[in-house]
């Protein structure tokens, strides 16, 4: 997410991916204006490779939006185990959210 902010890649780009040089952020029409790109520069960065897309910020706005989302039923029913954790129907409930714990209890 940093480097598609600090870049200001709003979308994600296809290999290979262009490095930004010089740009402003218009952030209404979530476009870089007056952008000066150097091919293929970017995906060598920041994916090591010339053939690997580079994710942009709307992309990983939306997926940091479910993760979110999922974090936040996990810590509900984190909470509802603790407070009495002999109910076998909330135990089996919780732990279908388990991969979201680690989010839930940070």
């Amino acid at each position: 997410m940093k480097l598609a902010v600090i870049e200001a890649e709003w979308e994600t780009q296809k290999p290979p991916a262009s490095f930004m040089l010089f740009g402003i952020p218009n952030e209404e029409k979530e476009t870089s204006d007056y952008a000066i790109h150097i091919p293929w520069l970017l995906g060598l960065i920041a994916t090591r490779s010339v053939d690997t897309p580079v994710q942009g910020i709307i992309e990983l706005r939306e997926r940091a939006k479910k993760r979110i989302q999922n974090g936040m039923l996990a810590y509900g029913a984190l909470q509802k185990v603790r407070a009495n954790p002999a109910t076998p129907r909330r135990r089996r409930r919780s732990m279908r959210r388990k991969r979201t714990w680690a989010t839930a209890s940070c």
